[in-house]
């Protein structure tokens, strides 16, 4: 009952602000259809005042589609003014004029001119008739007249009961139904015109799938080649480096044993290295421990590792699908070595947590620093390559690193990937 209520009060704002709308919308629609036609005759003037007209109508639609949301509760996409893989001619003018979008804003800045005033009218109407009848049976005694008031007389308390009822029912029933119908008809009109269409959705829909794509084979390429360079800046040189050892000790093994010894030593210590080494890799791959205990066992040994103290905070209600998973760990390690490398930090932590969002779940991966800040995203770096990594499932990436810090990294990404 109190969310019915707020959702009257909100729609009853609304549509008492549309009388304002509809006077804006009437000067500009006028005002652009009078400068249209008057320097029609100079052909450009004509189509820099079109353009100019559209734009402005663009302008109201988009504060429309806020109002809308704000107050009616309908969140309405916003159309592209130029459709996906569509190339206007003309630089800007052209992107107005030749824009359905664009003509459709205008078709209701002209309509709202009228519904706007409508709208207002019949919600004040309704409720102005509604709080009068409810009050008239205390007013009209003190009021002096000559004429009977007909029905509305209250000269005896069968009449009075009436009216009274008679202005409870517009208040409680009618003065209800007719604005939340106002506002629904208001939000009809609003996604009709000023909403993206099924077309544009689609295209748009292509597109970003598009980009994930590419995104996520970029971010695949550059992992390989992360891995190739690994192995062989860090594995195979030890490897060779091993292999060389053992040759030198096989020929030392009859002239010189204790050389050789020596020589068997070393090659141990080099298996060793490279052993570490090829786990450090498999680590950076997939590492066991994420797939066999979970998120918050592989993000403590990273933790353990890091050359700062790491707090790790991770809340969540059950484990994420690996997929997840692989991605909330990629950040962490790849925010951690960046602190490292480049922060001059004291201290990091690092919190992961299921948030609401647009009524969806997202896993939301929070990394804060104090060091020196100044960090961002460029291209081919390795926030470059997290974020592609994200982008490839539908989340999203933002950095905020003020100079002298703090450095406070967030990535979000939907549950249900």
């Amino acid at each position: 009952m109190r969310n019915l209520g707020a959702k009257i009060g909100k729609t009853l704002i609304h549509l008492a602000l549309d009388l304002w709308v509809a006077i804006v919308c009437i000067i500009v629609w006028s005002v652009g259809l009078a400068l249209t036609v008057g320097l029609a005759v100079t052909v450009v003037g004509g189509a820099v005042a079109l353009a100019a007209t559209l734009a402005v109508c663009m302008a109201i639609g988009s504060l429309e589609r806020a109002r809308a949301a704000a107050f009616l509760g309908v969140e309405i996409p916003s159309p592209r003014l130029v459709p996906v893989g569509a190339k206007p001619r003309y630089g800007v003018l052209g992107r107005y004029v030749s824009s359905q979008s664009a003509w459709n804003a205008l078709g209701y800045v002209f309509i709202k001119s009228i519904t706007g005033i409508v709208s207002f009218a019949a919600a004040i109407t309704v409720w102005s008739l509604g709080f009068a009848f409810l009050l008239w049976p205390l007013v009209r005694p003190l009021v002096p007249s000559q004429r009977s008031a007909g029905y509305l007389e209250v000269a005896t308390t069968g009449r009075a009961l009436g009216v009274l009822l008679l202005g409870a029912v517009l208040l409680v029933v009618v003065a209800p139904a007719v604005t939340l119908l106002l506002g629904a008809l208001n939000a009809q009109l609003v996604a009709a015109l000023l909403g993206a269409g099924r077309e544009d959705e689609l295209k748009a829909k292509v597109a970003e799938e598009t980009t994930r794509r590419n995104a996520a084979v970029e971010g695949a390429e550059a992992e390989r080649r992360r891995i190739e360079r690994d192995l062989h800046d860090g594995a195979q040189q030890r490897l060779v480096a091993l292999g060389m050892t053992l040759g030198l000790a096989k020929e030392k093994l009859d002239s010189d044993p204790e050389q050789a010894r020596q020589l068997m030593n070393e090659a141990h210590t080099e298996a060793k290295a490279a052993m570490t080494e090829l786990r450090s890799i498999a680590r950076g791959i997939h590492p066991a421990v994420l797939e066999d205990r979970g998120l918050d066992a592989a993000l403590s040994s990273i933790a353990a590792l890091a050359p700062i103290p790491v707090r790790i905070r991770v809340q969540l209600p059950e484990r994420l699908g690996p997929t997840i998973e692989g991605a909330a760990y990629y950040v962490v390690s790849e925010a951690l070595t960046n602190i490292a490398k480049h922060a001059h930090a004291t201290e990091a932590t690092v919190t992961i947590e299921v948030r609401p969002r647009n009524n969806r779940p997202y896993v939301v991966v929070t990394v804060v620093d104090d060091g020196s800040g100044g960090a961002g995203i460029v291209a081919n770096g390795g926030l470059s390559g997290l974020q592609d990594r994200v982008a490839a499932l539908s989340g999203t990436l933002s950095i905020d690193s003020p100079n002298y810090g703090p450095t406070t990294l967030i990535a979000e990404i939907p549950r249900w990937t």
